[in-house]
């Protein structure tokens, strides 16, 4: 019989269920990218086995490529697109692939255990939820220790670190369940319940962010084995920057590991309450902040003075921030008697009235479509800074280092892709303000986030197809793939709704859902049961399809094995600068990656497109149609990891096995207890009272409810904060246009331009080649993302401190927030506008875009001031059903 303790434990696990699928979701996309792109790169020319004075090169990086032998007798791991550790630290390449393997299908194990409530919502199901949870969490601690470190003291820092946290937080959990809680009134309860969702929002995404760092550092890797290097090495650790790198590594390991402690404290129910407040968690999430500070000042500069700009930057947007908070304060105690002339300036009490239940659908809405916007944002951004097919190396005639391969290859295409990109990117920043100035319940505001949300999911599509291919045959196939999943999931909702009949296949799955429900105890249904569900099912799908398009659309435009480097044709082998290499080299094993990648994706979109509709969503829920979908998109991001992270057959066996272990087992569970029910009737009787197949409490928690009046909006801002974070770190340690390789030999620096630092510093090598070829855009760039970066860690500190602070946040600290979130944004724009082009014609381009949005938020801001507080809203308010 379950106990008590377990029994609590296992509810307190269900209640937090949303936030398990929102870290496994990101967990299987860090993995899955870190799979097929593993750490230490790809040949990029095909190897003498034994040979050390073969110029080994890796895909990615730049340098001027060497011409490929008439014909090639490498072999598996020295074929050109073959990742390079395997022939230079296999022990560790082997840990590293197994132990990611592990963490990526024991994430898809969590999300497909969610999937169904009706498995998981029970001791048993639970229970295995908890131990996939702890597998997932260890071999991706196992993962970053083998994939990060190329010594033993690396290794041994890592693992130690890691082992003496463990230690701990078992300790303190032991000790703590042995001592009776101290009673705390409802406020206090309400505080440390915001504080806990807070803190574990931010380690979700702080733990995804520092894995893919440590095994993607800054500057890249060593491309060939020489005295005192070894291919796969990080290049920056053994040059005149390995005091900077160490500093970055270390920084970043602590960060994770610390990371990783929060998830673990936060998910203990024992610890809980009184540990939100507790010394040990904040002093996690200091370490946290500051190793991610660290180790983005360490890593994204190369010199003294710009790792000083980045440190004083904290004190400037502080300053700025309390600048701002102290005028709009100001402000408000001089006009507080005088509402006609700010009217709109107590915005957090002023608010449109609407009732509870609009208002609660209201905000759920709003967070969704955030989701939505801030990760298409992020996936663009970085899309734009790294275009597909890569970036020119020195040394090519007639082409500039630095600059997009595809720009010159495939002109018309590129063209394509970057404007389509770009209004995805600008239509993203565009959604974020319209939710965030909380006027979705008004027609304008309605008829824009409409507008803007189709503008930035079919940008998104026109970049993928113009960027994932390279002839118009997959062009068309991808196109079509686009136009008939969207195309049957309309045709099954209207033959559901005209007949309200489900095909023969689909009838066979609800029978078989049913009798395991009737296994089941299950609460009565009714309509309001019946749209509870409806919206909980359309919400997890949501997020699930949305997190699902980000890294296959990131994996398309980056394939695994790179990009060639050159154009050349050797007999019957033709090869095209920035076509994947592994097409020419892997042709097969390429085609299915593909085609499984481009499935994934444009079945998350056609999901999503349905989704964000209430009215189709409920259909395509009742019809299977939507479920259908993204167990098609799930199915092709496996067979996409299994065959793009993979060169031998026996390792895609491995990867195969695990995803038939998980389907297998989630059958074996349904068919024991249809067997159980039909032969033993006894069985269940036995489980049930064994209590392990009691239902948990699902009943709704009054979202919103008890909660201070700024919490939704600090809850948006820790949203923005963390993203933005997040897409500004990886972007300062890669920067756009790639970095000089250790193979490379630099032109001089142009005589036109005086960059800041020493030109000795440009063309060494893990410099960045904008430095060398586009100084000023380099400096803009980097100005505006360490700003934008800087800014966002200050967001997240001001919403963590709301939490902590008793009576509540100050509406001008939210105002301060805002303005810091507006900073933040502004340096995002210009970050991209500065890094993803190279001639004026598309920087005028992104600038009028930018432009656009800025005086579209100028008559925005003007509208809704002019608009009364007690105006007769009834005939604008519609209906959110109607909104999404």
């Amino acid at each position: 019989m379950v106990s008590e303790n377990d029994q609590q434990d296992l509810e307190f696990l269900w209640k937090w269920r949303k936030y398990l699928l929102l870290l496994a979701t990101l967990v299987a996309s860090v993995t899955y990218g870190a799979g097929l792109n593993p750490p230490g790169g790809v040949w990029s020319q095909d190897q003498v086995p034994g040979s050390n004075t073969a110029r080994e090169h890796r895909a990615g990086a730049v340098h001027r490529p060497t011409p490929l032998a008439p014909a090639p007798a490498a072999v598996y791991p020295f074929r050109l697109g073959d990742p390079v550790l395997v022939s230079t630290y296999s022990r560790r390449y082997t840990a590293f692939f197994y132990c990611n393997a592990a963490a990526f299908v024991a994430s898809l194990v969590i999300i497909m255990f969610l999937l169904d409530r009706r498995i998981s919502n029970n001791a048993v199901g639970l229970t295995v939820l908890h131990l996939a949870m702890l597998l997932d969490l260890l071999a991706l601690m196992a993962a970053f220790a083998a994939g990060t470190c190329r010594n033993v003291v690396a290794s041994i820092y890592v693992s130690a670190l890691f082992a003496i946290v463990y230690v701990a937080i078992q300790l303190r959990v032991t000790l703590r369940g042995k001592t009776p809680d101290a009673p705390a009134n409802t406020e206090e309860k309400r505080r440390f319940k915001e504080h806990r969702k807070f803190l574990f929002l931010l380690a979700t995404f702080a733990t995804p962010l520092t894995y893919a760092a440590g095994l993607a550092p800054p500057g890249g890797f060593w491309s060939e084995t020489m005295a005192g290097h070894r291919a796969g090495a990080p290049l920056l650790h053994d040059g005149r920057y390995k005091i900077r790198y160490h500093v970055f590594f270390y920084a970043n390991a602590t960060s994770f590991v610390a990371s990783l402690a929060i998830i673990m404290l936060l998910m203990s129910r024992r610890l809980r309450d009184r540990l939100a407040q507790s010394k040990p968690l904040l002093a996690c999430v200091l370490v946290e902040l500051v190793g991610l500070m660290a180790a983005y000042a360490a890593g994204s500069c190369r010199w003294i003075t710009t790792t000083v700009y980045i440190v004083s930057l904290i004190g400037a947007v502080l300053l700025y921030i309390v600048l701002h908070a102290a005028v709009v304060k100001g402000l408000f105690n001089f006009n507080r008697c005088g509402e006609a002339i700010l009217p709109k300036l107590k915005s957090i009490e002023t608010t449109i009235t609407i009732d509870d239940g609009q208002e609660d659908k209201l905000e759920q809405s709003r967070s969704l479509v955030l989701l939505l916007a801030t990760l298409a944002a992020t996936v663009t951004y970085q899309a734009g800074l790294s275009p597909p097919g890569g970036v020119w190396p020195e040394g090519q005639p007639n082409h500039t280092a630095g600059n997009p391969v595809l720009h010159d290859m495939h002109p018309k295409r590129y063209m394509a892709f970057y404007h389509c990109n770009t209004a995805a990117f600008v239509a993203s920043v565009v959604v974020i303000i319209i939710v965030e100035s909380k006027r979705l319940s008004t027609v304008w505001g309605a008829m824009l986030l409409k507008t803007a949300m189709v503008l930035d999911l079919f940008g998104l599509t026109g970049a993928y197809v113009a960027g994932s291919c390279r002839d118009t045959t997959t062009t068309i196939y991808v196109s079509a793939l686009a136009v008939a999943v969207f195309v049957y999931s309309i045709a099954k909702v209207v033959a559901f709704k005209a007949g309200g009949k489900l095909s023969l296949a689909m009838r066979c799955m609800q029978s078989i859902g049913n009798k395991l429900l009737s296994c089941m105890p299950s609460s009565p249904s009714s309509d309001e049961l019946e749209i509870l569900e409806l919206e909980r099912t359309r919400k997890f799908l949501l997020q699930l399809a949305i997190l699902a398009a980000t890294v296959t659309y990131q994996t398309g435009l980056n394939p695994p094995g790179g990009f060639w480097q050159e154009t050349e044709s050797k007999g019957e082998r033709s090869l095209t600068a920035g076509d994947p290499v592994l097409l020419d080299h892997y042709g097969v094993r390429y085609q299915v990656f593909f085609y499984c990648n481009a499935t994934g994706f444009m079945a998350s979109v056609a999901v999503i497109l349905l989704l964000v509709h209430q009215t189709l969503s409920k259909e395509g829920i009742r019809s299977m149609a939507l479920q259908v979908c993204v167990i098609v998109g799930l199915l092709g991001l496996m067979g996409a990891y299994a065959t793009g992270s993979c060169r031998k057959l026996r390792t895609s066996i491995y990867v195969f096995a695990l995803v038939a272990a998980v389907v297998a087992f989630l059958v074996l569970e349904i068919l024991l207890y249809l067997y159980a029910r039909r032969r033993h009737f006894w069985f269940p009787q036995c489980l049930q009272k064994l209590q392990l197949l009691k239902p948990l409490s699902s009943a709704p928690d009054g979202r919103n409810k008890g909660k201070g009046p700024t919490y939704p909006m600090r809850k948006s801002l820790m949203l923005l904060g963390i993203l933005a974070a997040s897409v500004t770190y990886q972007a300062g340690l890669a920067p756009p246009g790639g970095t000089w390789g250790d193979d490379d030999t630099a032109s001089y620096p142009s005589l036109l331009l005086a960059p800041s630092p020493p030109a000795s510093y440009l063309s060494h090598a893990g410099n960045p080649i904008l430095l060398d070829t586009y100084p000023k855009r380099y400096q803009a760039f980097f100005y505006c993302n360490a700003t934008s970066f800087v800014a966002s860690i200050v967001v997240i500190m001001l919403a963590l401190h709301g939490t902590v602070k008793k009576g509540g946040t100050p509406f001008w600290v939210i105002h301060g927030m805002r303005a810091a979130m507006v900073l933040d944004l502004l340096g995002l724009l210009g970050a991209y506008a500065a890094g993803s082009c190279r001639d004026m014609e598309t920087s005028a381009y992104v600038i009028t875009l930018v432009a656009a949005v800025a005086v579209f938020i100028t008559i925005y801001v003007i509208l809704s001031i002019r608009r009364r507080a007690d105006d007769d809203l009834s005939d604008e308010i519609i209906p959110v059903t109607s909104l999404l």
